[in-house]
């Protein structure tokens, strides 16, 4: 659901309620459009400041708590225009604030925080001689026994379970016919790691795979995750996404959702074939499910801010780098697939080992 605002030239923000790590807009503007991000509706700390088209439609700023100078400024000439909308995305979490505009995938305006702030509000004025016109798109709002952002305890992870366990700060999904909740989860299955969707009361996972779902008694979890669901369009994959498995050829599949017969259902959504598990051609992005009527898929695609999108290459990137050099580099198309499934066979036992330690160390604890 949209909001209109209009704005005046103004120091005083309008200010509303915000549940979700993004914000999706438009504005139509001659110059100075604010958005402030806070932990209350008062312009005051702990806050995040963005300045568009600041010092006469030429840069941009991002600022925190009213300290100068600002923590990044950007050159963006005529960024704003008085006579068309503009449209842009401010996404946070992590202590990561990225500000990009619509249809491109990677800010054009970063920063990351030491700190993460707990943003409830944002907040919309002009200024500097400036009048504005706002369209601020609202993710859609939570439906019974649909909990859009799960609870935040530690690092996001991936945790073992079997049999219709539910971790704890598990991600809920979405819902059943019968109101159930659904959670992020994945299993493996023919050589693929597959998302899909925890049914409790089954006491499975269901994975789509060769145009069934595949119930899977041992699985992972998404947990600790105060990731958004983010609504996708013409195939495109939203910045931040979170890439969550893997085909049995090794490319790279996302947590998906959408409404299916009346409940929310969460599956995968590979970006390079996107059908129906009927082998039907659909809309790009719609979720990979068992079945389900096409015209009424309203796919959405989770995705986590990373602070690692702005920091510098490591050691294990420098690692992941020759891996694939040295994939590409076998003239057997059945040697790279060969490979890559060693590399996953392997990747998935020490990772098993890993898991082994830390439940060891909290027994122990």
């Amino acid at each position: 659901m949209a909001t209109e605002v209009t704005t005046t030239d103004s120091q005083e923000y309008k200010f509303y309620p915000l549940n979700f790590g993004a914000l999706h807009f438009s504005v139509k503007a001659s110059n100075d459009a604010h958005i402030a991000l806070t932990a209350t509706a008062e312009n005051k700390p702990p806050k995040y400041e963005i300045f568009l088209g600041g010092w006469g439609n030429s840069k941009s700023s991002i600022r925190k708590n009213n300290e100068e100078p600002d923590k990044v400024i950007a050159d963006t000439p005529k960024i704003l225009n008085g006579s068309e909308e503009r449209s842009f995305w401010i996404k946070w979490g992590g202590g990561f604030i990225g500000v990009g505009k619509q249809g491109e995938e990677k800010p054009f305006m970063s920063w990351q925080d030491e700190e993460s702030l707990n943003v409830s509000f944002y907040g919309v004025r002009t200024g500097w001689g400036a009048t504005g016109v706002w369209t601020i798109e609202a993710p859609p709002a939570a439906s019974p026994g649909w909990k859009l952002d799960g609870p935040t305890s530690g690092p996001v992870q991936w945790v073992h379970a079997s049999n219709g366990q539910i971790p704890p700060n598990a991600l809920p999904g979405g819902f059943d016919a019968t109101n159930e909740q659904l959670y992020v989860a994945r299993a493996e299955h023919n050589g693929a790691l597959i998302p899909g969707k925890l049914v409790p009361s089954h006491g499975v996972v269901y994975v789509a795979w060769g145009g069934v779902e595949n119930p899977k008694e041992n699985y992972e979890v998404l947990c600790n995750c105060s990731g958004t669901w983010v609504k996708a369009n013409q195939g495109e994959i939203p910045v931040g996404a979170l890439s969550s498995g893997h085909t049995e050829d090794g490319e790279p599949l996302f947590i998906g959702r959408g409404q299916h017969d009346g409940s929310v259902t969460v599956g995968k959504v590979n970006q390079k074939e996107i059908k129906t598990q009927k082998s039907e051609t659909i809309d790009k992005n719609c979720l990979l499910f068992d079945s389900g009527d096409k015209s009424s898929m309203n796919s959405l695609i989770m995705t986590l801010l990373k602070s690692s999108l702005e920091k510098e290459n490591d050691d294990h990137d420098v690692f992941g780098a020759y891996v694939a050099m040295e994939i590409r580099n076998l003239k057997s198309s059945d040697l790279q697939t060969k490979l890559r499934a060693k590399i996953r066979d392997s990747i998935s036992q020490i990772v098993n080992e890993d898991s082994m330690i830390k439940n060891e160390l909290t027994g122990s604890a």
